[in-house]
């Protein structure tokens, strides 16, 4: 079995160390740590998490537009 986490220095503690020993009861493990250098991913997920929410025209009729997304009888080409 073989888990990963990305997590910061600070949230590493006691409770940390349990959830290890808790996931892998009684085996003998090998840890590893690696500094991570912050990529294009975390900074767009950073953007989208900091960006405004989407407000929908409440006139536009989703569920038509699902539905028609949906038939078979269309082709998106």
């Amino acid at each position: 079995m073989q888990t990963t986490f990305e997590l910061n220095t600070k949230e590493i503690g006691l409770d940390f160390i349990e959830i290890i020993k808790g996931t892998f009861k009684n085996k003998n493990v090998k840890i590893t740590i690696e500094e991570m250098k912050q990529t294009d991913e975390s900074n767009i997920l950073k953007k989208f998490k900091a960006a405004k929410p989407i407000i929908i025209d409440p006139s536009i009729d989703i569920r038509a537009l699902i539905d028609e997304a949906s038939d078979p009888k269309i082709s998106f080409e």
